[in-house]
């Protein structure tokens, strides 16, 4: 299903740059379940390629967030991911444990 999709690109692939466009994308995807979600945005400093990404990714999956899509900025070494939520309290609660916590924009 949709609700597993994660895209990844670099600003090297034509159409994809706008990371505003990707949210709108995101949001076209939802479901009637995925509706009573919260949808948020989270940004990771010190995200220099996709493999500090994936770190965060994962982090934010053991949490408890269903990622919707992620990109990362090369120049700007800056990660972005946009996650679905069902408790807010729960999420940031398991999501201040992990080792992203503090590089991204909840910490």
């Amino acid at each position: 299903g949709v609700a597993g999709l994660a895209i990844l690109w670099s600003p090297g692939i034509p159409g994809l740059r706008s990371f505003s466009w990707l949210l709108a994308y995101a949001n076209q995807l939802r479901t009637n379940k995925e509706d009573d979600m919260l949808r948020i945005k989270i940004v990771f400093s010190e995200c220099e390629h996709s493999g500090d990404l994936e770190n965060y990714l994962e982090d934010i999956h053991k949490s408890g967030g269903r990622v919707i899509c992620s990109s990362v900025d090369d120049e700007e070494e800056v990660g972005e991911v946009i996650v679905d939520i069902e408790d807010k309290g729960l999420f940031l609660a398991q999501f201040k444990t992990t080792d992203s916590f503090v590089f991204s924009n909840l910490g």
